[in-house]
């Protein structure tokens, strides 16, 4: 049986709401800073290394802040997950790198 958390995000797939894009954002956001595109402060700062750190711990912890952003946005939160780290590794290892989630 799914929770009402899942069923809802299910249904907000499709949602374009204000509350759902900004949901995405957050995402989006962290996501660029794992994928060290940190635009706010120069490269290779400590600040800039920090950023991109605190958001790859962010997506590894799987806590429940990150768990209800992915609700939010729509998207299923394991799943999300599972490919950020995947696109983080082939980032860090030098590989191609992936472009921002899309709502499954």
């Amino acid at each position: 049986m799914k929770s009402q958390l899942s069923a809802d995000a299910d249904d907000r797939r499709f949602d374009h709401s204000p509350e759902r894009q900004l949901w995405c954002a957050v995402l989006e956001r962290a996501f660029e800073d794992a994928m060290d595109r940190v635009a706010a402060v120069a490269a290779e700062s400590a600040q800039h290394l920090s950023l991109r750190e605190e958001a790859h711990d962010w997506f590894l912890r799987n806590g429940r802040e990150f768990r209800e952003t992915c609700y939010s946005a729509g998207f299923d939160p394991d799943y999300l997950r599972g490919r950020i780290l995947s696109l983080i590794a082939e980032n860090r290892r030098g590989g191609e790198t992936g472009r921002a989630p899309r709502a499954a």
